[in-house]
């Protein structure tokens, strides 16, 4: 899954304002209201996001980024578990609402940006898997572009030079720009993928993203990936976040130690381990 970052940080009034106008182009797409008539409540959301953010948010994503992503609110959140001793329970704070796409990328969609599909288990709705890290950071490079947006990964300190496919191949370090100024694709950070899965301030509290049981909303234990969206979504629309293939997080794995994760640089976490994480769950 992917996401793009809408920088609010703390304006409650207006993160009010976004979140109605976001409602009220779900509501027009749910109704079939017509093209223009949704086109005008596309426009309508995308002035409030560039005035509240200071990013533009192109007439390029529309239609198909309002109904693919989900928004995650800004907030205090508690994540972790005591069962788990690389994630104890602790709290984290996120300053800035962002977007999550509500299914993992395709192979469909990882086709047309990139020109081929490094998947085992073949088929365009199943998701893309079989990626090095390295290579899922020159995706959402490529698709920035394509999509008019600014892309989020450097090949150098101070982000002038886009991270491309040789450096993936070689599997150079990308640096990562400020992620309040940029609005372009990226890996989840691990506390945004957990705030994410648990249903963000919809959250009921369930075990699972989305249920308390796992066959409700997971692919798993079967003999392949299967197609996106087939299973219950979770509190925000978002499927699969338990099951069908793992997800590439941007951190390095680090001892949280119930840490209280304030800043955006805590989120990022450190700049350098021995694995980079992944979550979720597999087929």
């Amino acid at each position: 899954m992917l996401t793009k970052i809408i920088q609010m940080q703390g304006l409650t009034k207006e993160r009010k304002i976004l979140l109605k106008k976001v409602q009220d182009v779900e509501t027009a797409i749910a109704n079939n209201t017509g093209i223009s008539l949704i086109n005008r409540k596309i426009t309508s959301l995308e002035k409030t996001i560039a005035k509240i953010s200071g990013l533009n948010v192109p007439s390029a994503i529309k239609i198909k980024s309002v109904r693919n992503f989900a928004l995650v609110e800004a907030g205090t959140y508690t994540l972790g578990s005591s069962a788990f001793e690389d994630n104890p329970v602790h709290k984290v704070t996120i300053p800035y609402s962002y977007l999550v796409e509500k299914t993992k990328v395709t192979q469909k969609q990882y086709q047309k940006i990139m020109g081929e599909n490094p998947s085992h288990f073949k088929g365009d709705d199943r998701p893309v898997e079989s990626l090095y890290w390295y290579e899922s950071i020159d995706y959402c490079n490529r698709r920035s572009q394509k999509e008019g947006l600014i892309p989020v990964y450097y090949s150098d300190k101070n982000c002038t030079k886009v991270y491309t496919g040789n450096d993936a191949k070689n599997e150079a370090k990308p640096h990562m720009k400020d992620i309040s100024k940029t609005n372009g694709n990226r890996l989840l950070l691990d506390a945004e993928r957990e705030v994410a899965a648990m249903g963000g301030k919809k959250s009921k509290g369930y075990k699972y993203s989305g249920s308390n049981n796992l066959n409700e909303v997971a692919i798993y234990n079967e003999s392949s990936t299967y197609p996106v969206g087939k299973k219950k979504a979770n509190e925000l629309g978002i499927f699969g976040m338990s099951g069908n293939v793992w997800e590439w997080i941007w951190n390095w794995y680090s001892d949280l130690s119930g840490k209280h994760l304030k800043s955006i640089k805590d989120l990022i976490g450190p700049n350098s381990g021995d694995d980079r994480v992944l979550r979720g769950g597999g087929w």
